[in-house]
């Protein structure tokens, strides 16, 4: 269908450009016909079909990136000259060259010389040195190359055939400042016209005024003193024993994105959970930080998830009471809103962001452009998102989870988190699911999220994956603060977390009954996934997260090589009643331009896939786990003996990426 459309839309796209074709030595570089038309979306090429030529409709427009070399060798100076300025120590031009050359020795040098040590803060502060030292040097490029970009697109003026004529401008929404992305407001000549330059890699429909929704739900919250607050959520999720350690997320800046910002009025009880980081008399000392514009958009929703995070009373502390929270809120169903609140945080230096507002997905979840670009941050700006799966759609009077997952939470990179009712031991009514077998599997675990009790709400508690998300955003910012270097390792922290998880009471049920197609545990001979559908990888344990990571139950491949070899490692089995779990994570790299990077395209195929085996002592293969429409594969299961096992890693396509594989048992 997509075909056909393209074809009959050739003659049009033909007629519309010939005349620029002579007029605009742009086109010295412009792609062939059919090459142009594969840039468009099928959503955006159905919609052009009933168009006029002077119609408008909003879209994404994806432009060549950015040179990533020069972007890597401005940073490294710039942290030259912070070092000479005594701003952070010559280890931190280490981990810049780690960093940008994909190298595993230089993160073995790291080791060598201490600067790995458990809770460094000298490591901490190098890491958000160059973490942000590095966000900055792209951002200038980004501005620098997408403004560029823009005014070549559409000049104020351009030479006809017979005189200088006046062009059009288009409606510009937001021009990113972190990705090769333009928002805008085009006809469809414009369309037709700009697809044919080379530094157009895609175009894709852009529902700017999608309807989001905070992903809470039943009952509402209700402001009012909670007789007594069970934290309980924070202790079967491993939360209060991280926090026992000491992890309380000192050093780690944690982003925020809401439909509202956390309420601090003097004299409320807002004020009270939230006034251990507030200092009237001295700015430095502040660690709540809310973006100018948004200091009047207070919502109750917000204050909750923040509390959640970084909410602390005499009786109450969140999951990391002591880290740096930064705000930014949007007060209108404007996803172009989003992208701005958004990237401000990014800007800010945040290691991880906390998302509780979906866009609503009413059924067909697919990968879309909103998506895409959560991909394209975390993949290129060390950044972990943590978003809300969402609370699924009423239809006729009935809710509905299935294939509802937010449209921004199918992204392959970020961690979707599903809501489990630990009152019922199964996944709660108000938390959606994936089930279509060409998507990723979403949620990616699960948490607490039902009738939870903070300081902010009665006994009667707040229910939705809005609550699940933070817990694991919380989870995140405490492996932050573990070990610092994986603050830019997001491919790392989300196996880690993985791997941990704990497999829910209704995984088990899932296994035990007689449907084997909903069976969780990994199959002799099969090619499945030891996932659940519902389920992810099951319940978050942030204390089992930290094992992996603390006694190294991890490979980390900075750049898994550009063939498909293969690597094997061994791995020693101590036990035959715990349940071994094994997770192979890759980000999805979403750079936009380049032989050897993917082109953004939607649902592409072609994508690495990777295998990931088990052998047993005997070398002989146990289970496999193959699913070519994810970036992560998974085996679980119980050891029949112990002994040293072999893993193995196969690789499909020919891009290097950061490969991590997690284990726990």
């Amino acid at each position: 269908m997509k075909r056909e459309m393209k074809k009959s839309v050739a003659v049009l796209l033909a007629i519309v450009t010939i005349t620029a074709i002579f007029a605009n030595p742009l086109y010295a570089a412009a792609v062939s016909w059919e090459d142009a038309l594969y840039k468009l979306d099928s959503v955006l090429l159905e919609k052009l079909e009933t168009m006029s030529s002077s119609d408008c409709v909003d879209v994404s427009v994806w432009l060549q990136d950015i040179d990533y070399d020069e972007v890597n060798q401005e940073t490294q100076q710039a942290l030259q000259t912070k070092v000479s300025m005594g701003k952070a120590s010559e280890n931190v031009l280490q981990l810049s060259m780690c960093q940008q050359n994909n190298m595993a020795d230089g993160l073995l040098t790291l080791q060598n010389t201490g600067y790995l040590a458990e809770a460094d803060v000298t490591a901490s502060q190098d890491a958000q040195v160059y973490i942000e030292t590095r966000r900055f040097v792209a951002a200038q490029a980004y501005e620098e190359q997408n403004t560029s970009l823009y005014h070549m697109l559409f000049p104020a003026e351009e030479g006809g055939l017979l005189r200088i004529q006046k062009q059009q401008q288009p409606a510009l929404l937001y021009i990113s400042a972190y990705a090769p992305n333009i928002l805008l407001t085009l006809t469809k000549d414009q369309i037709y016209k700009i697809v044919r330059y080379a530094c157009v890699q895609s175009i894709d429909y852009f529902d700017n005024d999608l309807p989001g929704a905070d992903a809470a739900q039943e009952p509402e919250i209700e402001l009012t003193a909670a007789a007594s607050v069970d934290s309980s959520y924070f202790h079967t999720t491993g939360i209060t024993a991280m926090k026992n350690k000491g992890y309380t997320g000192a050093n780690v800046k944690i982003g925020m994105f809401e439909s509202g910002v956390p309420i601090t009025t003097q004299g409320t009880k807002y004020r009270q959970v939230f006034d251990h980081m507030i200092d009237e008399n001295n700015a430095s000392n502040t660690r709540l930080h809310i973006r100018p514009q948004d200091v009047a958009k207070g919502s109750d929703h917000a204050s909750l998830v923040a509390c959640l995070l970084v909410g602390k009373t005499s009786s109450y502390t969140g999951a990391v009471p002591d880290a740096q929270l930064y705000c930014a809120a949007s007060s209108a169903n404007s996803v172009s809103e989003t992208y701005e609140g958004i990237e401000w945080l990014i800007a800010q230096g945040v290691n991880v962001i906390n998302f509780s507002w979906i866009y609503v997905n009413t059924g067909n979840n697919s990968y879309d452009v909103y998506a895409k670009w959560f991909d394209h941050l975390v993949y290129n700006h060390s950044v972990s998102i943590v978003n809300a799966a969402g609370n699924g759609t009423v239809e006729n009077g009935t809710k509905v989870n299935q294939n509802r997952v937010g449209r921004n939470a199918m992204a392959y990179n970020i961690i979707t988190v599903g809501n489990y009712d630990s009152y019922q031991q199964t996944v709660g009514t108000s938390t959606a699911y994936n089930t279509i077998a060409t998507l990723a599997y979403k949620p990616d675990l699960v948490a607490p999220g039902y009738r939870l009790i903070t300081p902010l709400n009665t006994n009667t508690g707040a229910t939705g994956t809005s609550l699940s998300a933070p817990i694991v955003t919380g989870a995140v910012a405490q492996l932050c603060q573990v070990f610092s270097y994986f603050k830019t390792k997001p491919v790392a922290l989300k196996a880690f977390l993985l791997a941990g998880a704990v497999k829910t009471q209704q995984m088990k049920a899932f296994d035990a009954d007689n449907d084997s197609s909903n069976n969780v545990d990994s199959l002799s001979g099969s090619w499945r996934m030891g996932l659940c559908r519902k389920n992810g990888a099951g319940m978050l344990n942030a204390l089992n997260a930290y094992t992996v990571l603390y006694n190294s139950n991890y490979f980390y491949f900075p750049n898994f090589g550009s063939s498909n070899n293969g690597y094997s490692e061994t791995i020693h089995v101590t036990s035959t009643t715990k349940r071994l779990q094994i997770c192979l994570n890759w980000l999805k790299k979403n750079t936009v331009s380049g032989s050897d990077h993917s082109t953004g395209t939607v649902n592409d195929a072609s994508r690495d896939t990777y295998l990931l085996e088990i052998l047993d002592p005997d070398g002989e293969t146990l289970y496999n786990s193959w699913y070519r429409y994810d970036t992560k594969e998974y085996i679980a299961f119980t050891p029949s003996r112990t002994g040293t096992y072999t893993v193995k890693i196969q690789k499909s396509g020919t891009q290097g990426q950061d490969v991590t594989v997690a284990w726990f048992q």
